[in-house]
């Protein structure tokens, strides 16, 4: 592989990658990006094995290939490089990088050991605003329960049917509902639980984006995908497990009618003392 990219633009595309990276010391491939060519671009992949980003970043490709390297020290050496043209160039399992006067080598590990993406080639299409809904996840977010011992609830619901779609959050004490109306109507019902993490890493990744989110729904994962605005491509991909089991109906204990209804302003409302 050998590929001539700016500097903001691969800087950019690992500061997104390695968002899930930590130190795994079972499995030390987890803590490494997988980079490789396709078509005109460089893919950026890291996983840990919950959830997995992608990212597809316009560059000039030379040579076709693949390498896997460490995320978190990849991104912090492109970081002090000056604003200019980057070639990068593996060789076997090393990742060589030149820019300007600076040049130097990353140790990398076997590219055919890093996780398998999984696929969503039949999967179920569903298409919301990108910025309606980053905002209700904003809204319902901090609501979820970190409970182990009911999994069901430490997690974001989902649920499309026809016009709307509910996102909705609780911790047993509390909860949060909130409504976003579909442009594209679905034509059956769909729902499923998000685990807290992913949900988060879509709100901050793709919070402010204008465009259309794409989700596609299978068994027992979801993908979330947002497009490039200049082409018809994604710009990046966010893949989670789903939690098993069914939600709490909450639907239940909301009241129909109230014998009491006030009315606020809401800034005086929320402001704190």
């Amino acid at each position: 592989m050998k590929v001539e990219i700016l500097k903001e633009n691969l800087k950019s595309g690992l500061s997104v990658a390695e968002r899930i990276v930590g130190k795994n010391i079972s499995l030390p491939i987890l803590d490494d990006v997988l980079m490789y060519t396709e078509d005109s671009f460089l893919s950026l992949i890291s996983t840990d094995l919950e959830t997995a980003i992608k990212v597809w970043i316009l560059t000039k490709v030379i040579k076709k290939g693949k390498v896997v390297v460490p995320a978190k020290f990849l991104s912090s050496f492109v970081s002090s490089l000056p604003n200019e043209k980057i070639i990068i160039e593996a060789d076997s399992q090393n990742l060589r990088i030149e820019c300007k006067s600076i040049k130097t080598q990353v140790q990398g590990h076997n590219p055919e050991e890093f996780p398998i993406m999984p696929e969503f080639k039949d999967a179920e299409c569903l298409e919301v605003d990108n910025r309606k809904f980053c905002y209700g996840l904003s809204q319902i977010i901090d609501v979820v329960s970190t409970s182990k011992t009911r999994p069901e609830i430490s997690g974001v619901f989902l649920s499309f049917s026809k016009n709307t779609l509910k996102i909705v959050a609780t911790d047993s004490f509390r909860l949060a509902e909130k409504s976003i109306n579909l442009e594209q109507p679905v034509q059956k019902e769909y729902s499923f639980i998000l685990p807290q993490r992913p949900a988060r890493e879509v709100m901050n990744m793709l919070d402010g984006l204008d465009g259309v989110l794409k989700i596609y729904i299978s068994a027992n994962q979801v993908m979330f995908e947002f497009p490039m605005k200049e082409i018809d491509h994604p710009k990046a991909q966010i893949i989670s497990r789903l939690i098993e089991g069914e939600y709490p109906n909450y639907q239940d204990i909301i009241p129909n009618k109230f014998k009491t209804q006030a009315i606020l302003k809401r800034d005086e409302f929320l402001k704190k003392k």
